[in-house]
């Protein structure tokens, strides 16, 4: 996804990259080099606290790498410190996965969604699907869900563990809905 990105930033843009696990950070960095892009890439887990060393890691499981399980230790950061700290200008477009601790994520970091912006989020749960849909919601964003997570729902309800996107853009965002119907469908549509 940080190729992708990179691509589309554009010559004023710039590129963060939030990387906790050190097994992966080297081979985003590889593939950052190897792809003639520059971005920083920090060292941290995103969350809803800040500053707090948590266990980080895993294994076997499509949330290989999570906060609060695994033997490596890494410090959680809200998203608003990380931008103080790095001075960096506020995200026009922002993509969470961050197994399961998306939704905490946007409640530390609430004041960066303004209406120019879009969000690509990644939920693992029923609970967490929810919580980003309702607080996206209240701060007046347009909320599509992927069409797998309306086909998780109607088959498993809130026991659904799979990990489908959302999509949210704000008010002052242009973008056409026609250009995700194959994909996702409007949660205010259900």
């Amino acid at each position: 996804a940080s190729l992708i990105a990179a691509r589309n930033v554009g010559a004023e843009g710039g590129l963060v990259c939030v990387e906790p696990s050190a097994y992966n950070r080297w081979f985003l960095q590889q593939h950052l080099q190897w792809n003639g892009i520059t971005a920083a890439v920090l060292p941290y887990a995103v969350g809803g606290e800040d500053n707090v060393t948590v266990r980080f890691g895993g294994e076997h499981t499509s949330t290989t790498f999570r906060v609060g399980q695994g033997s490596e230790q890494v410090t959680l950061r809200t998203l608003p410190s990380l931008m103080r700290q790095y001075q960096l200008r506020p995200p026009t477009i922002l993509k969470l996965d961050i197994e399961g601790n998306e939704s905490r994520a946007l409640r530390a970091a609430v004041d960066l969604l303004v209406p120019s912006m879009a969000l690509l989020v990644s939920v693992h749960s029923f609970d967490n699907y929810a919580a980003c849909v309702g607080l996206l919601g209240a701060r007046g964003f347009t909320v599509l869900e992927a069409r797998e997570i309306a086909n998780y729902r109607a088959v498993y309800g809130p026991e659904w563990r799979r990990d489908p996107d959302l999509l949210a853009f704000g008010s002052a965002r242009n973008w056409q809905r026609a250009d995700f119907d194959a994909n996702f469908v409007a949660v205010s549509d259900r």
